[in-house]
C-alpha cells in the first residue's frame, strides 16, 4: 500500500483502490475520483418556483437559476426569498456566488432618502425623523450628510 492517495496532489492516506477515503466514495458515488456531480436543472421545477409554486425539494442549481431569474424581474431579496420559499439569507448568498449586486431595494433606498430629506426641511431633528421612518439615528445622519 503507498504512503498517499494516488489522486495527484492528495496526501492521504488510501483506504482502498489507492484512493483516500473522500476520493473512494466520490469513485462509488460518480464512478470518477475526481469528478463533482453535475447538477441539471429542471425548468418546470425552476418555472413553478417563479410562478410561487416551488416544489418541495429544489436542486442548489435550481433555486440559483429560479433566484438569479427573479432577480432579473427586479424582485428584492426579501420577494425573492418569499416566493421561493427560502431564507433571505439564501438569496444573498446566491447573489454573491453569481456576482450579481442586490437591487438593495432601491427603490426603498431613493425614497428614504427622499423623506429623510423632506422632514429635515420640514424642521424636525435627526431622532425625530429616525423615529417616524423607523431607522436609526445613525441611518438619518448618514443620508444627511450625503445630500
Amino acid at each position: 500500500m503507498s504512503a498517499a492517495c494516488s489522486v495527484e496532489h492528495c496526501p492521504d492516506k488510501p483506504r482502498a483502490k489507492g484512493l483516500c477515503n473522500r476520493h473512494y466514495k466520490r469513485w462509488l458515488k460518480y464512478g470518477d475520483p475526481t469528478g463533482t456531480p453535475t447538477q441539471d436543472v429542471d425548468e418546470i421545477a425552476v418555472q413553478r418556483a417563479m410562478n410561487g409554486q416551488p416544489p418541495s425539494r429544489m436542486t442548489p442549481a435550481e433555486r440559483a437559476a429560479a433566484t438569479l431569474a427573479l432577480h432579473r424581474q427586479g424582485l428584492t431579496g426579501p420577494q425573492i426569498a418569499e416566493q421561493l420559499r427560502i431564507s433571505r439569507r439564501t438569496v444573498q448568498r446566491i447573489r454573491e456566488a453569481a456576482g450579481v449586486a442586490a437591487k438593495r431595494d432601491q427603490a426603498l433606498v431613493a425614497s428614504r432618502k427622499s423623506a429623510v430629506l423632506q422632514l429635515s426641511t420640514d424642521g424636525l431633528t435627526g431622532r425625530q425623523i429616525a423615529a417616524r421612518l423607523g431607522i436609526s439615528d445613525s441611518r438619518v445622519s448618514v443620508i444627511r450628510r450625503a445630500a
